[in-house]
Parts: structure tokens; sequence; C-alpha cells
């Protein structure tokens, strides 16, 4: 694997890290987009956050002329609650730099409303802004006294803080990345970056879908992934909203952490188009069959033989990382052997089809959606499956 420097890198220090999204900005017409011509999808998480005031959001006015910039003067109360609802809505695209801005201009004339450091910090998070992030937390532990996801969010912000503290940023074309100064150099997450832009590459060619934002990523040194997250000790990475992975699986198994990287990739882009109504088996087998096999579904994946016996569709619905390791890797195996099914049956373009009748039906769930497209239900499938594929 190639360990030269990747195109178009830029490496910043943790205060500086906006200048990376004003970099992507310029250039962001060039940015390859999703081969179906649609809007851009929902951010991969969904935001239930109270409102910080009585009514509903004042709409811009008429003048407003879609100028993202700070201004230098005071906010209204009015104009705070447009930038509100104009920064709430670019968050929820995707545009997380712009939503920065409105977002702080929010702040400044409605001060540290509960909802506003929410957004705020959920924000500073997808941009790997730590010193921005380090600011604002003090507001979200004040919010987190009267709100429960806040609370949630403030304690995984803070775990993670405690380790990225210091962390420098790097971004490519569609990537922006987080990093330790004293441990992964910027010679390391050079090739991390180009493996990824060739990863959003490969998947675009096998499914025809690609990420339609900057998709953040952080590396971490030795033990750093283990303090920062929850990931149980048998999982290489994990995605969350941002890729995570050691850079000590890079340097021992290069290979492996390739193929890491774009599993977490093929994860960001479906949450991106779906949110979370793909179940954990289509997910992990998309993820799992695209970053292993590409367009070539022919290999067969049965459970591990140790099991002894085949998961029910509801046991594979939920996430992979609560079950036990030996029942974890059946999940994986059986996942990918589930999807890759279909892809033998259908092609890749079926799947890619059945996702965008999720993005474009935002209200439709995955069974019907499932139904629709292959004719019989998830659980009937899994029978099928069974018979043919065992």
């Amino acid at each position: 694997m190639a360990r030269g420097s990747a195109r178009a890198v830029h490496v910043v220090a943790p205060l500086a890290c906006a200048a990376v999204g004003l970099l992507w900005l310029v250039n962001r017409e060039d940015a390859p987009r999703a081969v179906a011509d649609r809007a851009e999808p929902t951010v991969s998480e969904p935001f239930a956050l109270p409102s910080p005031f009585a009514s509903e959001p004042t709409p811009p006015p008429a003048d407003f002329g879609g100028d993202y910039g700070r201004v230098a003067r005071a906010v209204s109360a009015d104009e705070a609650r447009a930038h509100f609802a104009i920064g709430a809505e670019l968050l929820n695209l995707g545009d997380y730099y712009t939503a920065a801005s409105h977002l702080a201009m929010a702040r400044d004339g409605l001060g540290d409303q509960p909802a506003v450091c929410q957004l705020l910090a959920i924000t500073y998070d997808r941009l790997n802004m730590t010193s921005d992030l380090l600011e604002i937390l003090p507001c979200l532990d004040d919010a987190a006294v009267e709100s429960e996801a806040a609370a949630r969010l403030y304690e995984r912000l803070a775990k993670q803080l405690d380790v990225e503290i210091g962390f420098q940023a790097a971004a490519s074309d569609h990537f922006v990345a987080s990093f330790p100064a004293s441990g992964a150099t910027s010679d390391e997450v050079g090739p991390v970056l180009d493996l990824l832009e060739r990863a959003r590459n490969r998947v675009r060619r096998d499914l025809g879908l690609a990420s339609m934002r900057l998709v953040p990523v952080v590396v971490y040194d030795r033990g750093q992934l283990e303090a920062a997250t929850d990931k149980p000790h048998w999982a290489s990475g994990l995605y969350d909203g941002k890729i995570r992975l050691s850079i000590q699986t890079y340097r021992d198994q290069p290979d492996f952490f390739e193929t890491a990287l774009a599993h977490e990739y093929v994860h960001a882009l479906t949450r991106e188009y779906t949110g979370t109504r793909l179940p954990s088996w289509l997910r992990e087998g998309l993820a799992d069959g695209l970053a292993r096999n590409g367009a070539d579904p022919s290999l067969r994946y049965p459970p591990h033989p140790d099991v002894g016996r085949i998961l029910e569709i509801d046991e594979l619905d939920g996430s992979f990382m609560s079950l036990p390791e030996d029942l974890a890797r059946a999940a994986y195996l059986q996942s990918r052997s589930m999807t890759l099914g279909l892809v033998r049956e259908s092609g890749w373009e079926a799947l890619r089809d059945l996702i965008l009748d999720l993005y474009d039906d935002r209200a439709l769930d995955f069974d019907s959606a499932f139904r629709g497209r292959f004719g019989e239900s998830p659980a009937d499938y899994l029978d099928r499956w069974v018979v043919r594929d065992r």
C-alpha cells in the first residue's frame, strides 16, 4: 500500500479547523455527486431537540439573501430565530460549515439556549472542531440538567474530548480527518485519506451511490479508540456519525485496514441516505459485501459453524455491537451471505434502488420497501435463503 502524501491534503491545527471547511466550500461544485440526481439527504442521526423559543422559528427576512457569513453587528432576537431555523436545516442537510455559522449567530442573539448549544455541539463534533467543541461544552452541560438527550450527548462528547484534545485536522476532497499530533503523523494520515477516497470511488462504481457530504473521520493512536468510545474489544473500528479507526491497525495490518475503512465508509453512506431504517443485517451485509467483494458477489459466506443455528430475522435487526463475540461473528457472516444472495439474484442496482426508495419516501418503513422491491418480506427471504444457501 502506498505511503505517499494524499492528494489535496491540508493539515491544520485544531483552532484552524474551520479553514479546512472554507477550502472545501470553494471547490465543492467540482465534487462528484450521487449517481441519482436528488436533493441532499438528511443528516444521519435525527434530531428531536426542544425549541429555544415558545413559538415556531421566525422565517428568514426577505433580504436575507442566503449570506451565510458572520456579520459584525448585534443580532436581534428575530434574526437569531431565523439563523437558528436556517442553521438547523443546514445541519439536517449535512452542510456543517454554514450551519455552524448560522447557529453561532443564533447563539449571539438567543444566548446559551439548550437547543442552540446542542445543535452547535453536534455541528462542531461533525467538523472535528475540537477547540470550538470545548468552548460549547459548559453550555451543553447546563442543558443536560433538563434534557436527557443533552445529557447523553454531553457524556459522549466529554469522554471523546478527554482523548482528542490537541488533535490536528487534515482534509481531502470528501473526508476530514482528526488525528493526534504526537502519534499518527500527517505522513500516515495522508495515505489513510487516499484509501478513503479510493473506497468512495469503488463503492460508487459498484453500488451507484456516493456520499454527498464531507465525511468526518477520527484516526486514533494505540489504545485511544478504546478510551474514547464504547467499542467492544473484538471490533476493529466503528461508525457513530464519524468513521473511527486506530492507526495501529494501519501499521500492523495495512490490507485489513483498507477493508475496514471501506466497511465504515459504507455505513456513513447508508446512514446518509436511509437514516436508521436499514436493519443491521442489511446494513452490515452491504458494508461487508462491498468492502470485501465489491462487484463480485460469487463468494458464499454461511453462518459460523460453531454457532449451530441460523439467527432469526428479529435477532438481526438490532446492533451487533451488543452481542457476545461469537454470536456477533455469526450475525456478520449470515448478514453478508444474505446480502450477497440478494445481489446474486437481482444485482447491486436492486439494493441501490431499495436505498433510494427509502430516501425518496422518508415515511416508508424498511419492510414495506423491501416487499415492494423484492416481492417478499425479509422474514420470507430469510426462509428461502436458508434452503438455498445454508
